[in-house]
């Protein structure tokens, strides 16, 4: 019916500026801290201003801790050497607006410093919920380390479709585009779970 199409349509226009999950490298550019995408064959990063699938709640959280580490002068890792901290910046929002951050650094333990950057980050973006930092000193491209470390905030966010709530972690890969997943959830009529965590 009508009711249909018109779906369709939100759904579509949502795509554009809605994905949940953000997480991109960092790298050093003539002297300046900067994140963006592997390119294809390759591991030479190219800086994003605004990648539209990204929500601008994520980007806009990016752009604010590239300032911050800037400022701050943070090593980034370099993959030949082995080296350096700043690894991979993920950025997980909801529909309701609130955002997790996980910064992932090649270390073995959390510093203050490392703590005292992120506080300073949620103090200027008060959407930001969550905050963890993952520690990943493996010579591997894989993001997440295996020791996700809590830092400040709620151990996890949350997301409602159709009623039933998703706890967002950081280990979650909460990929998929809301007005999709709603209309998937609600023709399977799957209702059994209502915590899940994705």
């Amino acid at each position: 019916g009508k009711h249909h199409e018109e779906e369709d349509d939100a759904a579509e226009q949502n795509t554009e500026t809605y994905r949940n999950k953000i997480i991109e490298p960092f790298s050093k550019y003539n002297g300046e801290i900067i994140t963006g995408f592997f390119k294809r064959k390759s591991h030479d990063i190219f800086q994003v201003e605004e990648n539209i699938l990204n929500s601008r709640l994520g980007n806009e959280i990016i752009r604010e801790l590239k300032k911050i580490l800037n400022r701050e002068k943070v090593s980034v890792y370099d993959e030949k050497e082995h080296s350096g901290k700043l690894r991979h910046i993920m950025v997980r929002t909801n529909s309701k607006g609130e955002a997790m951050v996980v910064l992932i650094i090649n270390a073995t333990k959390v510093e203050k410093r490392d703590k005292d950057i992120l506080m300073e980050l949620k103090n200027k973006i008060t959407s930001i919920k969550s905050i963890y930092i993952s520690l990943n000193n493996k010579r591997t491209n894989f993001a997440l380390g295996e020791k996700n470390i809590f830092i400040w905030g709620e151990k996890g966010i949350k997301e409602e479709i159709d009623g039933i709530n998703f706890n967002i972690s950081p280990k979650s890969f909460f990929q998929i585009n809301l007005p999709q997943t709603k209309k998937l959830y609600s023709t399977s009529g799957k209702r059994e779970q209502r915590e899940n965590e994705i």
